[in-house]
């Protein structure tokens, strides 16, 4: 019998954004099996808040310029995404911005709003560079967790322009596995894990509502495997029914097939726990190429990380 009743919980030190932690001792092995999935919850299911949709004033689309402006929107649009905000309430959110004459436009320009609290007031999403120059926007924040694409339903509104959300308050998380001891027993495993987060919540929060996830999942593990019967429902993706994910039975485009099969991905699964980054570096892999890879994997319920 496996003793998991002798590890513990170090902190050995801890920031508002970042924090070090060690685990153990743990039975040999279980130290990358344990890592693993904090890793994996931490990225995917801790809540946070992040812009959805941008309206500004006098533009159509992102690929616009502005008159007395130092950024194009598109430029905006990323710097936005850099605001770290704290949502008080679970409905969405819109945010005003307005600013008139030279100067920079910072994040504490926003109106003020009981719902809201920004953690960095003095970043700079963008100067006017004249004093005639107007600047006024609205944001539509939301509180979810995980990754979402944009909603381009959403654009059937005039003006109106969706974004793609990273909700995760959990921007890195490192481990290093290490071996340890316990008295007699001198072949057992240790995790340093590093957590670093926007700063809206605490790396020790972070990591104890991963604790829940993972204990949530691992109760209703057992009642299964106790004979605990699940209703399953009927309809959507959800419903249970196992589905082929070969690249050559799914309908995507011959460009994006080819490049898949060059590097002999031959299912979708082949791409779990890849990171945006290294999806966005297939060789061949165009923009648009990438975002119905990108869709294909949402739909299909790939898990991939930042």
């Amino acid at each position: 019998m496996i003793d998991f009743n002798r590890f513990n919980l170090k902190t050995i030190s801890e920031k508002s954004n970042e924090g070090s932690f060690v685990i153990g001792p743990l039975p040999r092995g279980y130290g990358y099996t344990l890592a693993n999935m904090i890793r994996r919850v931490l990225y995917s299911s801790i809540m946070g808040v992040a812009i959805t949709s941008v309206r500004v004033n006098n533009v159509m689309h992102e690929y616009s310029a502005l008159d007395g402006i130092t950024d194009d929107v598109l430029k905006i649009l990323l710097k936005l995404k850099e605001i770290v905000f704290v949502l008080n309430t679970e409905d969405e959110v819109k945010l005003k911005l307005s600013k008139k004459g030279e100067g920079d436009v910072l994040a504490d320009d926003f109106e003020d709003s009981s719902s809201v609290e920004i953690l960095n007031p003095d970043f700079v999403i963008t100067t006017l560079s004249s004093s005639k120059a107007v600047f006024e926007l609205e944001i539509t924040l939301k509180k979810e967790k995980g990754y979402q694409r944009e909603d381009n339903e959403k654009r059937s509104e005039v003006g109106l322009i969706p974004l793609d959300s990273d909700f995760s308050p959990v921007k890195r998380v490192a481990y290093k596995v290490s071996q340890t001891r316990l008295g007699q027993d001198l072949d057992l495993d240790q995790i340093e894990l590093d957590i670093y987060t926007n700063g809206s919540i605490l790396p020790s929060e972070a990591l104890k509502e991963s604790s829940e996830v993972l204990n949530a999942i691992t109760a209703h593990f057992v009642e299964v495997c106790h004979g605990k019967v699940v209703e399953v429902k009927k309809e959507g993706f959800a419903q249970g029914k196992k589905v082929d994910l070969s690249i050559s039975k799914l309908n995507i485009s011959t460009r994006l097939y080819n490049c898949l099969d060059k590097l002999n991905i031959q299912t979708l699964n082949d791409l779990e726990g890849k990171t945006k980054k290294e999806i966005g570096e297939i060789k061949g892999l165009g923009e648009k190429s990438k975002k119905e890879l990108l869709k294909m994997l949402e739909k299909y319920q790939i898990e991939i990380v930042d």
